[in-house]
């Protein structure tokens, strides 16, 4: 009986990382090579779907493709992303990402974002939202499985490599299984602006997954390192925390990078479940 118990207790963590209904995966595999810690750190263009603010931070036309497997929950992510802050003052992207789950007859789940970023006066502060609409086939009993929401984020791009966030998330009030309003405090730095022989930068990211929880906010912590080696190999390491449900996260990531193309792979670690562990790779091209 007490192994039974065991058991269930396992399927139900299992279940929680594959249907968390998008309560706080990283989507994207820049995220999750930071272990979550991406939002200040604004690079690629998946950042559409973590801060849309930061589609500013790096002036480019971009468009991004990404593949994540959750190998103990045979769960799959394919996403794509095309964003442009080069050509007008604004910055505008959209995202697509569809999670397909190949141990059950589930159907898959489909995210589509539109996000766009203005800044004020300067480049150095910016204002970003973005709307989105999310369909999921629910695993339990459920009246709603089409969602609508959006996200509202502030950066500061200040002098010297430093970069802050401020994003809310789920700002309208959900129904159904649909999470509530998570709201995260994001900051990172890059060394290279302030010592050009390193090129390191690192990031931290504190997010508060339902403040509307009197009881448990679900914090999640995340801190993340990368390095660029030779100026075309990013290496990097993201820790994450979710205290919540008393889950920890190592991530490892190696990528490739020119002027034009992107080329990323990261291995994620759940630290206490050895059979939790995540696989992604992404491809990038600058216009």
């Amino acid at each position: 009986m007490r192994s039974f118990y065991q058991g269930a207790r396992v399927s139900v963590i299992l279940c929680l990382v594959a249907y968390s209904c998008l309560a706080h995966e990283d989507i994207g595999v820049k995220a999750q090579a930071f272990g979550g810690a991406y939002r200040a750190v604004a690079d690629s263009e998946d950042i559409i779907f973590s801060n849309p603010a930061g589609l500013i931070k790096h002036r480019q036309t971009a468009f991004d493709f990404f593949y994540q497997l959750a190998t103990d929950a045979r769960f799959h992510r394919l996403g794509v992303t095309v964003g442009d802050a080069e050509t007008t003052s604004w910055g505008l992207g959209v995202g697509y990402y569809a999670g397909i789950d190949n141990k059950t007859d589930r159907a898959a789940n489909h995210l589509v974002q539109i996000a766009m970023a203005m800044p004020i006066v300067s480049d150095m502060f910016a204002l970003g939202i973005s709307g989105s609409y999310f369909y999921d086939q629910a695993t339990i009993t459920d009246p709603y499985s089409h969602f609508f929401n959006m996200d509202a984020a502030f950066m500061v791009n200040a002098p010297l490599g430093l970069s802050f966030a401020l994003v809310a998330d789920h700002i309208l009030a959900p129904k159904g299984r649909e999470k509530s309003l998570g709201l995260s405090v994001a900051a990172a730095f890059e060394l290279k602006k302030l010592v050009e022989s390193l090129p390191l930068t690192l990031s931290l990211d504190w997010l508060m997954d339902d403040v509307k929880n009197d009881d448990n906010l679900k914090h999640v912590f995340a801190t993340g390192m990368q390095y660029k080696a030779f100026d075309i190999m990013p290496l990097r390491l993201g820790y994450k925390s979710e205290l919540a449900n008393k889950d920890t996260f190592l991530s490892l990531s190696v990528g490739i990078l020119s002027d034009s193309f992107m080329l990323d792979g990261v291995y994620q670690q759940h630290l206490t479940i050895g059979k939790i562990r995540h696989f992604g790779v992404s491809m990038g091209w600058r216009i």
